[in-house]
């Protein structure tokens, strides 16, 4: 089973998005036995929690970093490159890299005829592996990770009682990951603002059943605490905020954990069926 988003977020979010820098985890979906290493411009050794017992992994972008089969990056063993110049990457699933890899190190690449001159042996992934095409690595890109942690939406205004969309939209301007409930239709009653940005927040004033939710992030819905399981619905307010007023109607049951990022891969995600009107100022 996937490690919820929410666990995910969390460990990434208390890491420097450094180029360089990489999660690297002993189990699927960064779970547990999980270390931080920066291997910039140097061999870097996985620590003893992960050598050679990595599972899963994510590596920001910036960088190449290519992963030995033996500390020191002795160049004379298989090794596994991966890319990440213009795209963050998280791997939930090693495949057959699984358990192999003990050393890394990440650098930026020069023109290609300076790179091809370079004295750098990085081996053949398939040297000491069986061909194994269906147990490849699990990779998906993660677009628009912030380069340090953020909180945006910290310190969220008291909002007036019975509060209509435009109130909020005026009183939280961009402000990422700040998404407003009421627990009955458009509006008629007393609401409670969240932070979700980069988090995954369990909702308090059940049923959600008005959802606004500020410019600036792509917020997913859950239908069980701690985004636990398969997200019931997305709302896309990277380019304008967004409401719904008849959330207890989306299917499985009612909205009790939510999560809010600054954009990733829908792969990552899995399916999505987005929902949500669109604020437009009176």
């Amino acid at each position: 089973m996937r490690a919820t988003l929410g666990h995910v977020l969390a460990l990434v979010g208390l890491v420097a998005a450094t180029p360089g820098t990489v999660i690297l985890c002993s189990q699927h979906d960064l779970k547990e036995n999980c270390e931080v290493v920066n291997a910039f411009n140097h061999c870097v050794d996985f620590p003893p929690s992960v050598n050679g017992m990595t599972k899963s992994l994510f590596q920001w972008s910036g960088v190449h970093c290519v992963y030995y089969y033996q500390n020191g990056c002795r160049s004379d063993k298989a090794s596994r490159t991966i890319n990440t110049l213009d795209t963050t990457m998280y791997y939930p699933n090693l495949g057959r890299y699984e358990w192999r890899f003990r050393a890394v190190k990440c650098w930026v690449p020069q023109p290609a005829a300076e790179a091809e001159s370079r004295d750098i042996d990085i081996g053949s992934p398939e040297a000491e592996l069986p061909n194994d095409s269906d147990n490849e690595p699990q990779g998906f890109a993660v677009d628009g990770i912030p380069e340090s942690p953020q909180d945006t939406a910290k310190n969220l205004p008291r909002l007036p009682r019975r509060s209509q969309p435009g109130d909020v939209a005026d009183q939280l301007p961009d402000r990422p990951g700040a998404v407003v409930i009421w627990n009955t239709p458009y509006t008629t009653n007393s609401n409670v603002a969240y932070n979700a940005w980069r988090d995954c927040v369990d909702v308090a004033n059940d049923p959600a059943t008005t959802i606004f939710q500020s410019k600036g992030a792509v917020c997913y819905y859950w239908n069980a605490r701690g985004c636990v399981g398969n997200h019931a619905r997305s709302m896309d307010g990277l380019q304008e905020p967004r409401w719904w007023t008849d959330a207890n109607k989306w299917k499985h049951g009612l909205v009790k954990s939510m999560a809010c990022l600054p954009r990733v891969d829908m792969q990552l995600m899995g399916d999505v069926e987005e929902v949500g009107g669109r604020y437009e100022a009176a």
